[in-house]
Parts: C-alpha cells; sequence; structure tokens
C-alpha cells in the first residue's frame, strides 16, 4: 500500500501522503505505523508519511466526507479534489498501481468482503471480475431458499439487487447474503 502510494505521489508530484484510518481498525493502524516508520528509516521514500486516525462515523468514509475529516477544507460545490491539491485514493487503487508497476500485473480482481446470515465464512476474499453472485452462492454453499436477494455495497448504502447473474466488476467492494 505504502509503495502503491508513493509510486502515486510520484506521478502526481505530490510531497505528502496521509493515510486516513478509523480508530476501530487498531490493527491496521499498528501495522501501517510500523510500516511507515520502516520506510522512514530506511529512507526509502522521500514523500512526508503520516497516519490521520479517524473517529469511526457515518458517513466519514465518502471522498469529500474523508478529505474534510483528514484536512479540514471542504471541497467546493461541483469542484474537484484535485482544486484544493487534493487526490484520494482507497487502499485497493494503491495495491492495484503497485503490482501493475511493481508485478506488471494487470487489474483483474479484487478484494470483496463477503459477509451477512447466510454466508458461513465471511471474510476478505480475492474475486475476479466478471464472477457472477450465482457462483459465489454456489462456491460459499449459500441456501438460495432463503436468499432474496443481496446488497452490493455496505449496508448503509449499498444496492439491493436479487439478479444473481450480476457480475463482480472493480467497483464491487462487498456483498451481503442475508436471509430474506
Amino acid at each position: 500500500i505504502i509503495e502503491g502510494a508513493a509510486i502515486a505521489a510520484r506521478i502526481l508530484n505530490c510531497k505528502k501522503i496521509v493515510f486516513a484510518i478509523e480508530d476501530n481498525k487498531p490493527d491496521a493502524i499498528e501495522k501501517l505505523n510500523s510500516a511507515i516508520t520502516d520506510a522512514s528509516e530506511k529512507s526509502l521514500y522521500p514523500i512526508e508519511l503520516s497516519i490521520c486516525v479517524a473517529p469511526t462515523k457515518y458517513p466519514s468514509g465518502g471522498e469529500k466526507q474523508t478529505i474534510e475529516l483528514v484536512t479540514g477544507k471542504q471541497v467546493p460545490k461541483g469542484k474537484l479534489p484535485a482544486s484544493l491539491g487534493i487526490v484520494l485514493q482507497n487502499v485497493a487503487t494503491l495495491h492495484s498501481i503497485y503490482r501493475a508497476v511493481v508485478d506488471a500485473k494487470p487489474l483483474f480482481e479484487r478484494v470483496v468482503t463477503l459477509t451477512g446470515d447466510l454466508i458461513q465464512e465471511p471474510g476478505n476474499y480475492w474475486i475476479p471480475f466478471g464472477t457472477k453472485i450465482e457462483d459465489l452462492i454456489s462456491r460459499f454453499s449459500i441456501d438460495k431458499s432463503e436468499l432474496e436477494g443481496v446488497i452490493l455495497g455496505g449496508p448503509m448504502m449499498g444496492q439491493s439487487t436479487n439478479e444473481f447473474k450480476t457480475p463482480v466488476t472493480k467497483s464491487t467492494n462487498c456483498i451481503i447474503f442475508n436471509r430474506g
């Protein structure tokens, strides 16, 4: 993630990278702090690296909300974050940048959170793009007779669908399998 961020920063001529993590993710905060310390001690990146631990509150995960939490600045209506000199990327994008540049691997899959009442092994899984929801239902032995539909995205902003031929795309980050 740090290397992906450093690659993006170099392309964009950024001097500072701030990683925003919600305060309910202490393991991620600890691991990222350690990785930043290691990178800084080795002088691997001529960029200032830091972490902003943000309070866990809805809807802080949106781009504009995250920017305001981290910088205190509001993106003007009708403008992009770049108008403030800010670029915001999620960890999946940073990981994909790293894999594309360093490993020469194309973007053909992403980490998707699979969760809900009907999944026996909830977790984060690498899912290839184009994988249909019905294939995930089969692979994870989800009882289709109890499944009325799924939610694509998080529980607050996700979209409900009962079209199980819907594929995983680059924007699919979560699928919730709940009883009907």
